[in-house]
């Protein structure tokens, strides 16, 4: 059933020229919908072979196109697209789109996110605009239509999966800095990059005595990979192309040296204290921002950069642990990594519905399932009658604290219910057996956590799972829940989770 829901279509470029940062970003977005067993689409008219691969690996399936991107022909041939594989959601991101496009995309009848950095494309009629950025306020979207829902600010940064396991990792800043990571976008058209190296290079001569390793990191649509293998004649200096797992290499350094672009928000999550270069003119207000409030140090535009100032800015760093431990922890208190879960929150194609009399066969059928039983505290089988008198008493209930889980076509595939119980309501939810594995439960949770706080006081929300009930552990999780200990029930251990008011 949830398998069939519609899926994801995103429209999106990425070259030497305009980077890899709008892909890369609405990959790590489309991750849910694929979680949720959707097809993802990805419209592109410019893709490096790098790229195209990390695109497949995410389970993306890529259309090329021909047509001039942005234009009228792009957008009904985008719509076309869509259409003849039943997707009614878009996702768009890049410069290149305009209020024209976006008019296109909603009269098609596609349910439209649209992702901005600095109000370019009014006057927007998208279903929900996002943008993620420190500097993101209502008054760059005033005009928009009524019906048009914004995500801003940085509590939405979309990060890539790989960080998700660092959510509750805190970094341990050293007396003395030694190690440097390098990251400048996926192309550096400029090749900034080798005005880095040469810096590194001038500051290990300077130092001779003192440890200093770097890792340089260039993208899959970098043209200038031979020349910085020509720069780069130290064993302590590596270059990395085409990185799988860049969360590994921010946790083993001390200072990275980054580009203002989509990078910043995981240098931030990861308490990486970062010299930020302005490599566009998109970047420049959201760098101002960042190290306003402490995060990075902005050098400024590259033009004016030379290696010795680079060299001098970098030492400093190294050289100041508390410096570094202020801007690691101002990083990880500014980015949770529950950005991509909220923007699906909202954007995803499900609802919650108060529960109804005519739920009651359907409520009974989902928790006498054997699966649902077994991970249950109680694991004997509920007859009707129970059933029904226990059912009635939760439609007396004053209060709203169950709903069921729907498609947007209205077909249900889950339930999610609160007691009130002291200090704390305790949630518990049902996924129906045909929508398990596909990862809806998380939505279900921070859905139904959200609809909550919404209609009471609550100030947090708990949860009890069995220790071996992986899945629902996993999905609590993803959801932002918090361990708060272990605990019996019924005779059963049991793991103890809670989610604070303000969190979704």
């Amino acid at each position: 059933m949830v398998a069939r829901t519609p899926g994801l279509l995103i429209r999106a470029d990425a070259s030497a020229q305009i980077g890899t940062g709008h892909v890369m970003r609405c990959v790590a977005l489309a991750r849910p919908w694929v979680r949720a067993r959707q097809r993802v689409f990805l419209v592109t008219t410019k893709l490096p072979n790098g790229l195209v691969q990390k695109v497949r690996e995410a389970k993306i399936e890529v259309i090329p196109t021909a047509l001039a991107a942005g234009s009228c022909e792009d957008a009904r041939a985008t719509c076309a697209i869509a259409d003849s594989h039943g997707i009614i959601t878009a996702m768009v991101d890049g410069y290149h789109f305009d209020h024209h496009y976006q008019r296109a995309i909603t009269t098609a009848g596609l349910r439209l996110l649209w992702i901005d950095d600095f109000g370019h494309a009014a006057p927007y009629s998208a279903d929900f605009i996002l943008n993620q950025n420190l500097g993101a306020a209502e008054t760059l979207y005033r005009n928009r239509e009524a019906n048009t829902s914004l995500l801003l600010g940085p509590r939405y940064a979309l990060l890539r999966h790989d960080f998700q396991q660092w959510r509750s990792w805190t970094r341990k800043v050293a007396a003395q800095g030694e190690r440097v990571l390098v990251t400048l976008g996926g192309s550096d058209p400029q090749n900034v990059t080798a005005k880095v190296v040469e810096a590194i290079n001038l500051l290990r001569q300077r130092r001779p005595d003192r440890p200093l390793t770097a890792d340089i990191v260039v993208g899959a649509a970098s043209p200038h990979l031979a020349e910085l293998k020509r720069l780069i004649d130290c064993p302590d200096v590596q270059l990395h192309s085409n990185v799988s797992r860049i969360d590994e290499l921010m946790a083993d350094a001390d200072v990275a040296i980054a580009a203002g672009g989509t990078t910043v928000w995981e240098l931030a999550r990861m308490g990486l204290p970062s010299l930020l270069l302005t490599l566009a003119e998109n970047q420049r207000d959201n760098a101002r921002y960042l190290s306003e409030v402490g995060v990075v140090h902005t050098l400024g535009e590259t033009s004016n950069l030379t290696p010795e100032y680079l060299a001098t800015a970098l030492k400093d760093l190294l050289d100041s642990p508390t410096r570094r431990a202020s801007m690691a922890a101002r990083g990880q208190d500014l980015i949770d990594g529950l950005g991509v879960f909220r923007v699906w929150l909202n954007a995803a194609e499900y609802r919650l519905r108060e529960v109804v009399s005519a739920d009651c066969q359907r409520v009974f059928d989902w928790a006498n399932d054997p699966i649902t039983r077994a991970a249950s505290f109680r694991t004997d089988p509920i007859s009707p009658e129970t059933h029904e008198d226990w059912f009635s008493e939760q439609l007396a209930r004053p209060a709203p604290s169950f709903w069921i889980a729907e498609t947007r076509s209205g077909e249900a595939f889950g339930q999610v219910r609160f007691t009130h119980e002291d200090p704390h309501p305790i949630i518990s939810i049902v996924v129906a057996p045909e929508a398990r594995g596909s990862g809806i439960g998380s939505w279900l949770i921070g859905a139904g956590c959200q609809q909550y706080f919404a209609v009471t006081d609550a100030t947090a929300i708990h949860a009890l799972v069995k220790e071996t009930n992986i899945a629902s552990i996993r999905a609590f999780k993803n959801a932002g829940f918090i361990s708060s200990g272990a605990v019996k029930v019924a005779d059963s251990d049991a793991l103890c989770y809670r989610l604070n008011r303000g969190v979704l």
